[in-house]
């Protein structure tokens, strides 16, 4: 009887304990948020002796001849390993359309690619590596002791940690949204280059093998910086739209400013909506700092709430910030969170009289193709400024030491953008909009009185082939520099040639003015939803804007923008194809170069070759097919290859492969 009571009770407190266990409460965000950045090394006791470990993971190949390593702890859990001894790795990049670019982009540095069967490889030894690997199976380290090398581990994480990089948003999305994916990376200090190897096959859907130069003076302290030597999609194809994890659909933002415009004080309401699956992890694009001109850093800080006024755990790392939700948002649902953003982040460009916020310096963003969002916007400035913002206005007045402008921008955009200054203001209104001009600088009074006109004939020029105006406001604001534009939705920023005389030729002022004004359809209607696209936006605005050119200037004028954009094109050809233009910055003024050739010279010669082949007639209604059929929406280059094709009955698909996705020229007459 008494063994039966005992075996009862033990019985029970072994339930108990279970019951105890089960319950115990999952670690809260910001613990995983400290457990993620502080990983540390496992005891000297779980220190292995490896020899002739190979393992690989994508596209990657690592072998470890021999050497030391230790597990990595985020906090109780084994998460990775920290190797130091002899090494190498393998990189095959099989994307043939970024073999050009990795040609260029690794002529500057000491890891070159070998080739092999269709693909490009990199290859290099190192003696020190951290791994980590989130829902993989982790390489056995074996059982031999060694020494511990928990000494070496601090120096490693110092120097890979200046990286403007963060592993946090991929660790938390792995652990609290996505379980059954992939997190991995590496941190390689090679015998040539130190390098980061990334795997995701959750959010950015894309592995990718980053160079690190070394650190550098930057704002007060020591930066790592990346140059991105190769991406290559996991699971998809580049050539498709990725889809986001969630869209941004509705924002309202309330801006003041204060010590002589300097500082300011944002509350900006975000409602996010997630896409395809229950999440928890938001990762935005917001920065944590400025820098002024003498290079000194402005901190900037952040504090989340929910829509009650409730504090949301988030982790800010240089430009990445990542908000955590205490519970799952169910998919298609409403999240609504409250940022409150303040600091002396108002930099003057040039010391000018004005400033100039626009993207995720305005507001927290998700990546390009998650932004879809509608505007309410209100800016309160300092007298003697005066704010300027996008969309139809709905109060504009004074208070005693300010003014104050509210706007609301009611289709879809993927740009806010706040500008403010000492501007002096024209404005006209027409039969179905209102054109301002606004110039801090006033040098010509006559060109600035003439912009207005200028700018509606230009858009009643487009309408007949491209539609309807999207915006009855726009506005066209100075900015200080020389010969460029940018055009955030129903503005247009423009540089100080067009307020002191009229320029022509070239790529002179009505160049410039008309491939702005086209941008309201090529960007703002018609969207693109990544790097690789981003010829939707430049190139078509580009070859729009040849069409005022041969109106206002005649056939010579045309012919000679042709002519130059085939010089361009032949230029940058080698470096990279139209779709891989954005990586070539990264190797300095040339790779620049190259981009703008490539986006602004190649793409547009394209489009001419295509105008050429089908004639005036169907080339315009290709293009009001495009802002018809993918009116605000996003597109990609297979609906341009679907639409041409359903135009002219024939397969565009082999040209663009040959030309755009590849690195080969066309040859039409000229013009």
């Amino acid at each position: 009887m008494l063994g039966w009571i005992r075996a009862a009770l033990a019985a029970m407190v072994l339930g108990l304990t279970t019951l105890a266990l089960a319950e115990t409460p999952p670690p809260s965000a910001a613990t995983l948020i400290d457990r993620y950045e502080n990983l540390e090394l496992a005891g000297s006791g779980q220190t292995r002796a490896v020899k002739d470990l190979e393992f690989e993971l994508g596209r990657m190949r690592f072998r470890l001849d021999e050497g030391t390593a230790a597990p990595l702890l985020a906090g109780e859990q084994v998460i990775g390993f920290y190797f130091r001894g002899k090494g190498q790795y393998t990189y095959v990049s099989t994307e043939a359309a970024e073999h050009p670019p990795l040609r260029y982009l690794t002529r500057t540095v000491k890891l070159k690619p070998e080739s092999g069967d269709a693909s490009l490889m990199l290859r290099d030894r190192f003696d020190e590596m951290v791994f980590v690997g989130a829902g993989m199976e982790l390489p056995d380290l074996g059982n031999t002791e060694a020494p511990s090398i928990a000494s070496y581990y601090p120096k490693h994480r110092e120097y890979f940690d200046k990286s403007s990089w963060t592993r946090i948003p991929g660790l938390l999305q792995w652990h609290l949204d996505a379980p059954d994916s992939i997190y991995a990376f590496a941190e390689i200090a090679g015998d040539k280059e130190p390098v980061r190897y990334t795997y995701d096959n959750y959010d950015n859907q894309s592995e990718t093998l980053i160079q690190l130069d070394r650190a550098v003076r930057y704002g007060g302290e020591g930066r790592v910086f990346g140059r991105m030597l190769s991406s290559q999609p996991v699971g998809r194809s580049y050539r498709d739209f990725e889809q986001p994890l969630f869209l941004l659909r509705h924002v309202e933002l309330d801006m003041t400013t204060s010590d002589r415009n300097r500082h300011a004080k944002l509350n900006v309401k975000e409602t996010l909506v997630p896409h395809g699956r229950d999440q928890r992890v938001f990762n935005l694009s917001y920065r944590d700092r400025v820098f002024d001109r003498k290079d000194r850093p402005r901190p900037i800080t952040v504090k989340v709430t929910d829509k009650n006024g409730n504090p949301v755990t988030m982790h800010h790392h240089f430009s990445s910030l990542t908000v955590v939700l205490d519970q799952p948002a169910p998919a298609g649902s409403k999240v609504e969170l409250n940022f409150d953003i303040e600091g002396d982040f108002l930099i003057r460009p040039g010391s000018d009289n004005y400033i100039s916020l626009w993207g995720s310096e305005v507001i927290p963003l998700p990546w390009l193709n998650g932004r879809y969002f509608t505007l309410r916007a209100k800016v309160e400035v300092e007298k003697p400024w005066t704010p300027l913002l996008p969309g139809q206005t709905l109060r504009n007045e004074e208070t005693e030491d300010t003014r104050i402008l509210e706007t609301w921008l009611d289709r879809p955009t993927q740009y806010p953008v706040v500008m403010a200054g000492k501007y002096h203001i024209h404005e006209e209104t027409f039969d179905d909009m209102t054109i301002r001009v606004a110039s801090y600088a006033m040098k010509n009074k006559q060109s600035f009185r003439r912009l207005p006109t200028l700018a509606y004939k230009m858009i009643k020029f487009y309408e007949p082939f491209l539609g309807p105006f999207p915006y009855n406001e726009y506005n066209i604001i100075e900015i200080n520099s020389y010969g460029f534009g940018i055009a955030p939705p129903a503005t247009m920023y423009i540089t100080q040639e067009a307020f002191d005389a009229r320029r022509e030729g070239g790529r002179g002022f009505n160049h410039v003015f008309a491939h702005e004004i086209a941008h309201q359809y090529w960007a703002h209607v018609v969207k693109y939803g990544s790097s690789h696209e981003q010829w939707l936006s430049e190139s078509f605005a580009e070859y729009s804007s040849s069409f005022v050119v041969r109106k206002l200037l005649g056939d010579a004028a045309y012919r000679r923008q042709v002519g130059g954009w085939k010089r361009e094109a032949k230029l940058a050809c080698e470096s990279a194809s139209i779709p891989m233009a954005n990586r070539l910055p990264q190797v300095g003024a040339q790779g620049s170069i190259h981009r703008t050739d490539l986006l602004y010279g190649k793409g547009p010669y394209l489009l001419y070759a295509i105008h050429k082949e089908l004639g005036d007639d169907a080339f315009a209604m290709f293009l009001r097919n495009m802002q018809d059929r993918l009116a605000w929406k996003y597109a990609t280059t297979g609906n341009v290859i679907d639409l041409l094709t359903a135009v002219s009955g024939n397969d565009y698909a082999p040209f663009f492969d040959q030309y755009f996705y590849g690195t080969e020229l066309p040859s039409p007459p000229d013009p």
